[in-house]
């Protein structure tokens, strides 16, 4: 039994695969993740292949440039530009003139350094920052799967979840430990004291997205109705959502046969 991938009424699929949809803008969607969009994957591998043919041409157009070039030889004969040049003014302005002239090369060249040495800072700078931010975010979201866990999250509902929990935690405290904001201020649990924790915000998730936790049979498992499956499948063993879409498949083919 192929799933659409959006239906209108939820009413109309099997109660066993209800749980794989989310509704959004009036619209029931699939959420397993086996079904995920590749659009956004394929447009950044096209951009790292445009990114490497324009390298290549440019590495191409400088070796050309530059073919037969000797790097040393280049060098030495600046070097000795320099010093005809400080022949030539010291033989016609005098010592002082020359002087002048090499403090002016130093000034520059030190001018140079400062600013190559200032965008070497800049990217080190831009590279712990985004360095730091990525640690951050990879603590939040272990924080966030693990009290999702411990909540009975459904696994197609992670995603989502944790994408939530990234726009309330923002930052860490010195121990670790998320911190959910509202803006500038810090957003307090039920008792007013304690900063929200993830697993308060997590439990009450349950008002704002029920959808988020898979329909329970009793003890946590899905409901064993017929639903046309006429099979005595232990729901409850089967703890992946693509597992049991793949289990549903195979009853709902049993009973055409």
């Amino acid at each position: 039994m192929a799933l659409p991938k959006t239906i209108d009424r939820l009413e109309t699929l099997p109660e066993l695969v209800r749980e794989h949809y989310a509704q959004k803008d009036g619209v029931w969607t699939l959420t397993l993740l086996s079904i995920e969009d590749h659009t956004g994957m394929v447009t950044a591998l096209e951009r790292e292949r445009k990114a490497r043919r324009d390298a290549d041409v440019a590495h191409t157009e400088l070796k050309q440039r530059f073919e037969g070039i000797d790097p040393a030889e280049y060098t030495t004969m600046r070097e000795r530009l320099a010093g005809l040049k400080d022949k030539e003014i010291y033989d016609k302005d005098g010592l002082e003139a020359l002087v002048g002239r090499r403090t002016q090369q130093i000034t520059v060249d030190a001018q140079r350094a400062a600013q190559a040495k200032d965008r070497e800072l800049q990217q080190l700078r831009a590279q712990n920052a985004d360095l730091d931010k990525r640690w951050r975010d990879d603590r939040i979201k272990t924080v966030i799967t693990a009290a999702a866990g411990r909540a009975g999250l459904a696994p197609y509902a992670l995603p989502d979840a944790v994408s939530r929990g990234l726009a309330l935690f923002t930052e860490l405290d010195e121990a670790g430990v998320p911190v959910a904001k509202d803006g500038e201020e810090i957003r307090y649990g039920k008792d007013g004291v304690k900063p929200l924790s993830a697993d308060e915000w997590i439990v009450g998730l349950k008002h704002e997205a029920p959808h988020f936790w898979p329909a329970s049979g009793g003890g946590g498992a899905p409901a064993q109705h017929g639903n046309g499956s006429g099979t005595n499948t232990d729901w409850s063993k089967i703890t992946s959502p693509t597992e049991r879409l793949t289990a549903f498949r195979a009853a709902q083919a049993g009973n055409k046969g």
